[in-house]
């Protein structure tokens, strides 16, 4: 189901009725946005894929494709809920960039990146 508005914001219920259907082997919400990606001088355009990773290792194989660095931070708990920790590196949420991208944004593992979206908060 694709939605071209402001998301769906029924999103936890609707998950939980197709996850009840017989025929439904496993759903995952994401969200898709054209976003503009930068560090520093570098940008690209880019389409952001936002996943939920515990609902997305059961739908697909793409956070096991991870080469450098590691998908497991997708999983923890986000330190950006965490007050204290705003000014420091570990507030901003964690992100997995393909090698091309990261290459033209000069990027690594640990890099900050800052995107930027026509369409503000973005939500499933």
């Amino acid at each position: 189901m694709r939605v071209q508005a402001d998301g769906i914001r029924n999103w936890p219920e609707l998950l939980a009725r197709m996850q009840q259907q017989p025929h439904v082997r496993a759903v995952s919400p994401a969200l898709y946005e054209q976003v503009l990606i930068s560090r520093g001088a570098r940008a690209t355009g880019a389409v952001l894929k936002g996943i939920m990773p515990q609902y997305e290792n059961q739908v697909s194989e793409l956070l096991k494709d991870v080469t450098f660095g590691s998908a497991a931070a997708l999983e923890s708990t986000s330190a950006a809920q965490n007050p204290s920790a705003r000014d420091s590196k570990e507030a901003f949420p964690p992100i997995v960039l393909g090698k091309e991208m990261a290459d033209d944004l000069g990027a690594a593992v640990g890099s900050v990146v800052l995107i930027t979206s026509p369409q503000g908060e973005l939500t499933p």
